[in-house]
């Protein structure tokens, strides 16, 4: 074990205040991502400290701005101990660790609206002046205010309950909201979401009406559909696809005498072929998530991605993208094309931006050997898929670790700026268990290039199970999944509402399909105005 002693490099020499911290003990914020004594892209290794005061004059003294750092006291038993690290990233994205760890915000002044997340503007004396739909010291929590029950779309057939898995929505020019959502047939929960997902519409005549299913727009199998509007005036679908259009899914969760039909996945609702399959595909991906342990740390791994993915063991489900388009809600609907064709990996999670030219900015993840991966696509012409480019250099998912973040939703500001928010998975349980952190992440760039990750933008970063959803009754309720986000826009054009896929089971085996705990339904959460 190395010995403790305080160290001063060159680069950790400029004076500077020390700003207020706010400290969190068995929270650390390097898990997963670095060695002993190394440093990373945004993570800086300060030498070993003799104790938290020196790691923090180390942080507060380095080159870059250190944002937030994480000591291992002297006295862990492993190659970290008494090793300080510096995040110079503005994200907050702690894991829970063992006793001895101890991770802190610095809350420095701001210089610029970067430092207030994009979403303010950094005032004279240092404060960010945040907009009216975002909260904290940087302007990086999304102000969500109560939910009233009963709203969001929770389809009902026959008085028996339907499971759907978040909605993206439009405002029409006729003034409806028009909500595409993933829907499980059979009254199953999402956990058969690969055997049973059809994708349909369902409309609102304002934002705090339920929605009502109108149509089913693509049968078995369908998926995670993505909306945008071109200038043109098309509504644009990106979904995830087999193309089978089967009426119904492999699984039967409404058998007479046998199942619940509640909108949940029981014991013998799905054939043992695909439990096993669904079983093996969990598995293997907490497998690869796994890695070795070196005290409290992950390390090793190899990436895996694109044609590789399968060869590790399916990685997700890899079903291809889609895109299709209509000049009406209703449709008719293009036939879709492929995305990415020669793409062999897991499924894309394609986030889509049409600008007024035309022209195509995108997100899509890949599921590698730390999770699910966030990177760049894009395109001159957004009807011509032949043009689209697949960008693989990691420029939002940096130095995120187990498991990563997903379902992306990604749009554009007032001012002009990029936003996106994700399904953060970074928290307690990650590598064996990632679906039950419910928590959101948010990123922010100028031109929609360079990236910064400012952590988790709604549930509790340092109790990812722990935050609770409040309802205008007064009530509070605490979903076991809180996935797939998306924003609703108002007619000013403002952030009015989030949308989740929220499953209300007890969710403790969702890879099984064998303990009725994944049911949900489509929340929708009024944002501040």
């Amino acid at each position: 074990m190395m010995a403790a002693f305080a160290i001063l490099l060159p680069s950790l020499a400029v004076a500077s205040p020390t700003p207020e911290r706010q400290r969190f003990e068995g929270m650390n914020q390097v898990y997963d991502v670095v060695d002993p004594g190394q440093s990373t892209t945004t993570i800086a290794y300060l030498g070993v400290a003799v104790n938290e005061d020196a790691c923090q004059a180390a942080c507060v003294g380095h080159r870059k701005r250190c944002w937030s750092y994480t000591y291992h006291s002297s006295s862990l038993s492993t190659d970290f101990a008494g090793q300080c690290f510096g995040i110079t990233s503005p994200r907050w994205s702690p894991t829970p660790d063992v006793a001895g760890i101890t991770s802190a915000k610095l809350l420095w002044p701001c210089r610029v609206d970067d430092d207030c997340s994009l979403n303010g503007v950094c005032s004279s004396a240092g404060t960010c002046a945040c907009d009216a739909q975002w909260t904290g010291a940087r302007c990086e929590t999304l102000a969500l205010t109560p939910a009233t029950r009963g709203a969001g779309y929770r389809g009902v057939d026959g008085g028996a309950n339907t499971s759907s898995w978040g909605g993206d929505v439009l405002l029409a020019d006729d003034g409806t909201y028009h909500m595409w959502s993933a829907e499980m047939t059979e009254h199953c929960g999402i956990g058969a979401w690969a055997q049973n997902s059809r994708i349909i519409r369902a409309t609102a005549k304002d934002l705090g009406s339920p929605f009502v299913r109108e149509q089913v727009v693509w049968k078995v199998f369908s998926h995670e559909p993505m909306m945008a509007r071109a200038p043109t005036g098309e509504y644009v679908m990106y979904f995830t696809s087999n193309r089978a259009e089967a009426e119904h899914g492999e699984c039967d969760c409404c058998r007479a005498g046998q199942s619940r039909c509640d909108g949940s996945t029981g014991p013998g609702d799905c054939p043992s072929e695909v439990v096993d399959a669904v079983r093996q595909r969990y598995e293997r991906r907490a497998a690869t998530l796994g890695g070795e342990r070196v005290g409290g740390q992950r390390v090793g791994g190899e990436r895996v991605g694109g044609e590789r993915a399968r060869e590790a063991g399916g990685l997700g489900d890899s079903s291809p993208t889609y895109m299709s388009y209509a000049s009406a809600p209703e449709g008719p609907w293009s036939e879709p094309q492929a995305v990415f064709p020669h793409w062999q990996g897991s499924d894309t999670n394609f986030a889509p931006l049409i600008l007024d030219d035309g022209s195509l900015l995108a997100l899509w993840r890949s599921w590698e050997a730390t999770g699910s991966r966030v990177f760049i696509a894009s395109a001159p012409d957004w009807r011509n898929v032949s043009s689209y480019v697949q960008h693989h250099e990691e420029v939002i998912s940096i130095d995120l670790g187990t498991a990563g973040t997903e379902d992306p939703y990604l749009y554009r500001d007032a001012k002009g700026n990029y936003h996106a928010v994700f399904h953060h998975m970074y928290g307690e349980g990650t590598t064996d268990q990632w679906w039950l952190d419910t928590c959101g992440g948010h990123a922010y760039s100028r031109d929609g290039k360079s990236w910064e990750y400012s952590g988790v933008a709604w549930g509790l970063a340092e109790h990812p199970r722990g935050n609770a959803v409040s309802f205008t009754d007064g009530t509070n309720f605490s979903f076991t999944r809180r996935e797939r986000p998306h924003l609703v826009f108002a007619a000013s054009g403002a952030p009015a509402l989030l949308t989740n896929a929220a499953q209300y089971g007890p969710g403790k085996l969702p890879g099984t399909l064998g303990d009725n705990g994944d049911a949900s339904y489509t929340m929708v959460q009024p944002i501040r105005t």
